[in-house]
């Protein structure tokens, strides 16, 4: 029932809901992400200075010894090949931390899985086996489903994605559509009577929370931080790149404006103890616009039956922190790891106190079969 109780969490407000409500952001609109970021590696190519020789004018000219110049780094294309077919056995786990006034809570969710891919046309299907996993040191009971949870919270790849990397669905949706709304109907029965919902605002929420697009947040996030942000685009070592994308947040269909940056930080050996750097290592932050989603956690509290207070501009700030050691010209993901963070003010404007933080970070090791 441990498992049971942290997906109910993860899907209803309580301790995760300003990081979840803002689970599209993962992919942040990747189509026009990637045009974006691609034209402007292109001119950030083109704009790649020479090596510069010595000048033949001033007086530094006469006297002055310089070393070798430094050679431009190379721009690099970041393709996403997985090959016929791919075996990886993958160790994945999620750390929760909330507090809010005296109080905090925090989970560790773990999964371990053979990972097999198998192009099929134009996709890539992905599926998994010898599952196990745990809650907080805990192993978790089959009769508890960890074969539902693991997809529902994104630990755990089950799904389609294009041969140009984008994020398609998560396989046997149906399977876990009955999972979450019985998970629902359980856990509204459980509240005291003061604080259930009526049948009708039930079957509302439960509708809302176990939509297809709802249901792949989680997973469509982790493949966007896997492959899918960095599939197509070409980057250069020391030119970042920014993008601005609006988002529609499932659930509350509301718009979201994300600013994003994303830099390759240098090549690396992809494991340890290696010669070539065969490697690189990618990293991205993106923010959202404060006050709309100050908006959106109204609205998505409203939306499950909640009462919400209105938050002030600017109250909640949320960042996303993404980094990857990956083969550039594959992107077989050696490890990832992404964090989420919302910080939320204190009610009176101006105070700047914090009331309330809220983090899941996220880390996932691939080894090659």
């Amino acid at each position: 029932m441990l498992a049971v109780r942290f997906a109910r969490g993860l899907r209803m407000a309580g301790v995760a809901t300003a990081c979840a409500l803002l689970g599209a952001c993962a992919t942040q609109g990747e189509s026009t992400r990637k045009d974006d970021a691609s034209s402007s590696s292109k001119a950030a190519a083109a704009k790649v200075p020479a090596p510069q020789g010595q000048s033949s004018k001033g007086p530094s000219a006469r006297s002055e010894k310089r070393g070798p110049a430094t050679p431009a780094a190379a721009p690099t294309p970041l393709i996403f090949n997985w090959g016929a077919e791919l075996d990886a056995d993958v160790f994945a786990v999620r750390e929760e931390f909330s507090f809010k006034g005296d109080s905090e809570q925090s989970s560790r969710l773990e999964a371990q899985f053979h990972l097999h891919a198998q192009r099929q046309g134009d996709r890539y299907r992905l599926v998994f086996s010898e599952l196990r996993m745990k809650i907080d040191d805990k192993p978790i009971t089959e009769n508890a489903e960890p074969a539902m949870l693991g997809p529902i919270t994104g630990l755990v790849l089950s799904y389609e994605v294009a041969s140009n990397g984008d994020f398609i669905s998560l396989l046997d949706i149906e399977r876990l559509r009955s999972y979450s709304e019985r998970n629902y109907i359980e856990q509204n029965e459980k509240r005291a009577p003061e604080k259930r919902l009526s049948q009708e605002e039930s079957e509302l929420a439960m509708k809302a929370t176990s939509s297809r697009e709802a249901l792949q947040v989680a997973a469509s996030r982790t493949w966007g931080a896997l492959v899918q942000m960095w599939a197509g685009v070409t980057m250069t070592e020391g030119k970042p790149l920014t993008s601005e994308a609006s988002v529609t947040i499932p659930v509350i269909n509301a718009p979201l404006t994300v600013h994003s940056q994303f830099e390759l930080v240098r090549r690396e050996a992809c494991m340890t103890g290696e010669r070539e750097t065969r490697c690189v290592r990618l990293r991205a932050t993106s923010r959202p616009d404060p006050i709309q989603v100050a908006d959106a956690s109204r609205k998505l509290k409203e939306s499950r039956g909640g009462r919400a207070e209105s938050l002030a501009a600017n109250a909640m700030q949320v960042e996303d922190r993404y980094e990857v050691l990956t083969e550039p010209g594959t992107l077989r993901p050696r490890w990832a790891e992404w964090v989420r963070g919302a910080d939320i003010e204190g009610s009176e404007q101006g105070t700047g106190l914090l009331e309330s933080r809220q983090s899941i970070r996220t880390r996932m090791v691939f080894v090659y079969k």
